[in-house]
Parts: C-alpha cells; sequence; structure tokens
C-alpha cells in the first residue's frame, strides 16, 4: 500500500490563489496604515518638541522658539533623522 505524503500541484496552486486573494485585499489597507503611523508619528514628534520648548522657556524663564526641519544626514545606522533646531 502507498502512503501520501505532501500536496499536489494542484492543492499547492489552490492555497497560491487564496493567498494572492488575501494579499490583493490587505496590501492597500496597509498602506493606508502605514501612512497613518507616519502622519501619527510626526504629529507626536512636534507635540513633544513643543512641550519641550515650553518647559525650557519656563525653566529659563525667557521666550524660545520652535523650529521643525527635515535634514538628509549622512548616517550608517540613522539614514534621515530629524532634527530640532
Amino acid at each position: 500500500m502507498k502512503v501520501n505524503s505532501g500536496f499536489t500541484i494542484v492543492e499547492l496552486m489552490v492555497v497560491v490563489a487564496v493567498v494572492a486573494v488575501i494579499a490583493t485585499f490587505a496590501i492597500p489597507g496597509m498602506r493606508v496604515f502605514l501612512a497613518n503611523a507616519n502622519i501619527r508619528g510626526t504629529a507626536e514628534e512636534i507635540r513633544s518638541g513643543m512641550e519641550l520648548a515650553r518647559s525650557e522657556a519656563l525653566r529659563r524663564k525667557c521666550g524660545h522658539r520652535f523650529c521643525y526641519r527635515w535634514q538628509q544626514l549622512e548616517s550608517i545606522r540613522s539614514g534621515r533623522q530629524r532634527r530640532w533646531l
């Protein structure tokens, strides 16, 4: 008696087709999620920078400005970084 082990080519093709259909619906949603996460992260950085400027102004008892600039830096570890001015 022969024992079957493994998958047939038809079964494998069905699985690939199901994964392709699921990916078709998941990828656009993932792009929106990543874009929103990037926006939320930037907004959080701006908010924390403003809080830092406010606390420094109160600590030093003088006015402070808040500037946000995106700079391209040459770095192996970080690539592009955000810098506070």
